[in-house]
């Protein structure tokens, strides 16, 4: 049986910023629900911002889950995770060119995420 390796900086610091991705999900779909709630009260004028909330729900599911992935050691959660946070990178870049400081942030994250797991430590965890 192999030995078990403890998990390495690189990898932790990857994980905690998902968490810290998916607990700032959360806050944003409180948000949301404020905002949906009010619009509510007008006709029609929540569709939308149900499309969108519901986006952010599995957006929120699928970082907290990977966050979770990242202490098992294979192949395939390293990729996807640094998948995932390209997708949200290219989600997030009109945002960001239109000067929104929130996405700018969420746009640093994913690239700090993508970095600690492309690195020399997270590949010999990932092995």
């Amino acid at each position: 049986m192999p030995e078990m390796l403890s998990m390495p900086s690189a990898v932790r610091r990857a994980r905690a910023l998902m968490w810290i991705q998916t607990a700032l999900c959360v806050l944003g779909l409180l948000a949301m629900l404020v905002l949906i709630g009010m619009a509510g009260a007008r006709a029609g004028s929540a569709g939308g911002l149900l499309v969108i909330f519901l986006f952010g729900v599995t957006q929120t599911g699928v970082l907290g889950w990977l966050a979770a992935a990242l202490e098992d050691p294979r192949q395939w959660v390293k990729w996807t995770c640094i998948g995932v946070e390209a997708i949200l990178i290219a989600l997030r870049i009109p945002s960001v060119l239109s000067g929104d400081i929130p996405a700018l942030i969420a746009v640093v994250l994913a690239l700090v995420v993508i970095g600690s797991l492309s690195g020399k430590e997270a590949a010999r965890w990932f092995g």
